[in-house]
């Protein structure tokens, strides 16, 4: 009952087109979405590439900017004095005071061993001076003469820091000792402006040493080797801190997933050491504004949709009132139109038996055209069988005797065909004319023609699969085959090899059947003239000329054609063309 009362809330055309129409909207707003989103995370990619640029600025403008400080205390005559006498002096309140300008953490100098002999923050609670730094790697550089710059986390103070260096040469050329300073992390805070993207700063190992979530921090974005673990171990560079793969993942359209959050990803390379800056903007903001673009339009197109259903239904409702007001007008014209179309058939009807009779009577006409050929074709054997009579009833039975009577035999034949031809054409077929398969008449007269044929011939079939279905009268159609066949087997008496092909083939509107042999041909002559009467291409035959002459007046009768033509290697090619018919079964038909 349940399913039944279902089926019939499902089967309602109000309910099928309400969920037609949520379909619709749905898929609609699912589209508007996606585009909106795709729109709005280029905008946002956009914004973050530029950030990152500006980041990448800020970052090489506060890591260079105290070089010049520190170079200017390389060359320090305080200084080199200090590390070349190791005598105490003012060099420690210098060094407070140039750090205080600067807003450095610390500036400190170490001699040749890397102990520090003079630092900024010397009366301090916590100071490097005393402390040795020759384990880090700024201050083995500034010993082999380069300038240097590294981040790590203090050894003294544990607060990470980014710490730049440059040898002290004296006037020999022999570094003495190293200016470093130390710029505090704080520094950097403008990479990450308020309200934009968050991000992160890697070294050369791929180590977080800044980033806008401290959580971030000192964590490796891929696995770190032995080599690279001892080596960061060996400089203290992160104190006792064990540096583990951060949950990291790229993703393909510039998108980055951290800690299982999804974000839009931006990079800058840096100068600094090898330094990389990798912006990532989340993109929770993108998809409420994409959720809210899609429900804007889709709500607008969706009132316009209504407001447009409001004025059809209005336009359908005037045109069903204007129908119902010409209802009554076009019952009386399809009134009119239905006695039109009886008057009409009646007219195809007397049409159909006034062409039955035209065609008799041309048929009747050509027979008339004909007489006169035949009287006078038979008007030279009757003479020569007058002759032949005579000669015979004078003459004894000798051997020209003989040939006398055969010649006789001829002449008589030759008028029998003739006549025999003639009988044929002139009689009407009083059946009409019914579907047949073109197909199946042509097998017809080929069987006839295998039996009444004396020397053997190779005959050649191309047929369709499917019947070849036209409007004739087969018996005459067969007539017309056999004779092409008949014409084309004596084509090839002297021919070794002689060989008939049969082809159908299927037209735009009609079928189509080609008689071809490998026979001499035409020989040069006409092949119109063929069609003509009592024209005869072999005079070595006894035929008379009219096989054709009534083939043409056959085909023409089925409303079909049939031409004559040389073969491009050798031989004659007849085709005859009927037109098509459209099949009706029996069932049909009755």
């Amino acid at each position: 009952m349940l399913f039944s009362m279902w089926r019939n809330f499902m089967n309602t055309q109000k309910w099928r087109w309400l969920g037609l129409m949520v379909l619709v909207f749905a898929t609609l707003a699912w589209l508007v979405y996606n585009v909106a989103y795709s729109i709005y995370v280029q905008e946002a990619q956009n914004t973050a590439v530029k950030q990152a640029e500006a980041g990448r600025g800020t970052l090489q403008r506060v890591s260079q900017q105290h070089r010049s400080l520190l170079f200017a205390l390389s060359i320090d005559t305080d200084v080199i004095t200090q590390l070349q006498t190791l005598v105490s002096s003012a060099l420690q309140a210098k060094l407070k005071q140039l750090n205080d300008k600067a807003g450095l953490e610390a500036i400190y100098i170490m001699d040749r061993d890397g102990l520090t002999v003079a630092a900024s923050n010397y009366a301090d609670d916590v100071t490097y001076v005393g402390k040795n730094y020759s384990f880090r790697r700024y201050f083995k550089d500034a010993m082999a003469g380069q300038s240097s710059d590294f981040f790590a986390i203090g050894a003294t103070t544990g607060t990470p820091g980014y710490f730049i260096s440059e040898p002290v040469i004296d006037s020999a050329g022999m570094v003495i000792g190293v200016v470093a300073a130390k710029v505090g992390v704080e520094t950097f805070a403008s990479l990450w402006p308020a309200g934009g993207a968050d991000g992160i700063v890697t070294n050369a190992n791929g180590v977080v040493i800044l980033a806008s979530q401290p959580k971030w921090l000192y964590y490796s974005l891929d696995p770190l080797g032995v080599e690279q673990l001892q080596a960061i171990k060996r400089q203290k560079q992160f104190s006792d801190r064990v540096i583990t793969p951060l949950t990291w993942q790229l993703k393909g359209n510039n998108a980055a997933t951290v800690d299982g959050k999804q974000y839009l990803y931006s990079q800058a390379n840096m100068l600094v050491n090898g330094w990389q800056l990798s912006l990532l903007l989340d993109t929770d903001d993108v998809k409420q504004r994409s959720i809210l673009a899609a429900v804007l339009l889709t709500t607008a197109l969706f009132f316009i949709w209504s407001w447009a259903l409001v004025v059809r239904s209005r336009r359908v409702k005037q045109a069903l009132a204007d129908s119902e007001i010409s209802r009554n007008a076009l019952v009386a014209v399809n009134a009119r139109l239905e006695q039109e179309v009886d008057e009409h058939n009646q007219a195809q009807i007397e049409l159909a038996k006034i062409q039955r009779q035209l065609i008799q009577a041309s048929r009747m006409a050509a027979l008339g055209q004909l007489s006169a050929s035949v009287i006078h074709e038979l008007g030279q054997p009757l003479s020569a069988f007058k002759t032949y009579l005579l000669a015979a009833e004078m003459s004894p039975r000798t051997e020209e005797m003989d040939e006398l009577l055969v010649n006789l035999h001829g002449a008589v034949e030759r008028m029998q065909v003739t006549t025999e031809e003639l009988r044929n054409f002139s009689r009407p077929d009083r059946n009409p004319q019914r579907q047949v398969d073109f197909i199946q008449v042509v097998q017809q007269a080929q069987d006839l023609f295998q039996v009444a044929s004396v020397q053997p011939i190779s005959i050649n079939f191309d047929f369709p699969s499917q019947p070849a279905w036209v409007l004739a009268h087969n018996q005459r159609l067969q007539q017309v085959v056999l004779n092409l066949l008949s014409n084309a087997n004596l084509a090839l008496v002297d021919v070794p090899d002689g060989c008939i092909s049969l082809q159908m083939k299927e037209l735009a509107d009609c079928w189509c059947l080609s008689v071809a042999d490998n026979g001499p041909g035409f020989g040069g002559q006409d092949p119109q003239k063929l069609f003509e009467a009592f024209y005869t291409s072999n005079e070595d035959s006894h035929g008379i000329g009219l096989g054709l002459a009534i083939c043409a007046a056959i085909v023409e009768e089925h409303h079909g054609k049939i031409e004559a033509h040389e073969q491009t290697g050798i031989g004659a090619v007849f085709s005859v063309t009927i037109p098509k018919h459209k099949h009706i079964s029996d069932n049909e038909q009755e």
